[in-house]
């Protein structure tokens, strides 16, 4: 990823949070049938994400990119000052997910932007995001 797709994919999830128009509970989690799941528009961490594992989202706005399910989560070991982690995606519906920024739909009404980039070793069958945060 160069700079220009950081500063562009950074940019794009900043919009999403603010337009997202969710009513959230007084502590900021989402309700949902599962219980309350934290806000990742608003804290996209590693903590908030290992809530979502085994959890389904819908890709993006067209029908035909599907839905993928929040399978791994790799953390990389850093110091107190930042948050390194991968997250992958298994492919369960619809075609893969091209490179590139896509909007990913829980189905408790959250919309997160993020950048995917297909697994070459898993034909399509799974994509990843990184994550490097400064806490």
């Amino acid at each position: 990823m160069n700079k220009r797709e950081f500063l562009l994919g950074g940019t794009a999830l900043a919009v999403a949070a603010l337009a997202d128009a969710r009513q959230p509970l007084d502590d900021g989690a989402i309700a949902h049938p599962l219980g309350r799941l934290p806000d990742l528009a608003a804290a996209p961490d590693l903590d908030h994400w290992r809530r979502y594992l085994g959890q389904r989202f819908a890709v993006g706005d067209a029908p035909r990119r599907g839905a993928v399910v929040l399978e791994h989560i790799a953390e990389t070991p850093g110091d107190r000052y930042t948050q390194q982690f991968t997250l992958t995606f298994r492919r369960v519906a619809g075609e893969p997910a091209p490179c590139g920024l896509h909007y990913l739909r829980h189905d408790n009404g959250q919309r997160v932007a993020m950048y995917l980039e297909p697994v070459a070793a898993r034909r399509g069958e799974a994509c990843v995001a990184h994550f490097n945060r400064l806490l």
